[in-house]
């Protein structure tokens, strides 16, 4: 990772997220990629950060990182995963929920990541 930029950060139990549990979002070294999580593998969220990471050639991609109750941080480049997950948070907020992983692929042929409610 390199420079970050325009975080985001959001508290799902109505606690503001830490300094450390933002910094871990967007500077962890043990952050779990969540495309290397098996397909139903559950998460439970207290908050996410989205935030801009900037390569050292200026290039941008939006990152979304989901703080887990244990302390997990899951990132994704995933636009799909991010939006669905927004989705669930806009119908279940205030309620605790979990999420489990999904992916597939498109009629096209590529791959992409997803999440639904458990």
């Amino acid at each position: 990772m390199g420079k970050i930029a325009d975080v985001n950060a959001v508290s799902l139990t109505g606690t503001e997220l830490t300094k450390k549990q933002i910094y871990f979002a967007t500077q962890g070294k043990e952050n779990v990629p969540v495309n290397e999580l098996e397909d139903g593998h559950v998460i439970k969220p207290i908050g996410y950060v989205e935030f801009v990471d900037i390569n050292n050639n200026g290039d941008e991609r939006e990152v979304f990182s989901v703080i887990a109750e244990d302390g997990t941080v899951y990132s994704t480049i995933s636009k799909t995963f991010r939006e669905s997950f927004k989705t669930i948070i806009e119908l279940m907020q205030p309620d605790p929920f979990e999420v489990k992983k999904l992916s597939g692929k498109t009629k096209a042929g590529r791959d992409y990541i997803d999440c639904e409610l458990v």
